[in-house]
């Protein structure tokens, strides 16, 4: 089975974010002030042409899928890196009421995107 989590800028798209697409519904994107994600379904051989006659010109984009990917040649690759990814698909209860669970409220959210660390593509 595949995870939508296989390819999830895609699935996003495609989905319940299909308002954020800036893209067609071949090639679909983020707009550059929102995010630097790009994604297309399959990432084969149909869909790498239809990247390289579709993409806007000067736009850097990010690229997030579970597999290898060979980009064309007229791509500069930038910055390549394996990414790893967790998520829990049964919430458990916590069993130690003794735990200290912090509710994110919108004091706190200034504090902890503070502390978060921040790039910027320049």
């Amino acid at each position: 089975m595949i995870s939508l989590l296989d390819n999830p800028v895609w699935e996003a798209l495609s989905s319940k974010q299909s308002h954020f697409n800036a893209g067609a519904e071949s090639l679909k994107y983020f707009s550059k002030n929102v995010a630097p994600f790009i994604g297309l379904k399959h990432w084969d051989e149909k869909d790498l042409h239809e990247l390289n006659d579709q993409i806007p010109v000067n736009r850097a984009f990010s690229v997030l899928i579970a597999k290898e990917v060979v980009l064309p040649t007229s791509f500069e690759i930038i910055f390549s890196t394996p990414l790893y990814q967790m998520y829990c698909p049964v919430l458990k209860p916590v069993k130690n009421t003794d735990t200290n669970i912090l509710s994110l409220v919108n004091d706190v959210v200034p504090m902890k995107i503070g502390s978060a660390s921040v790039w910027e593509r320049v």
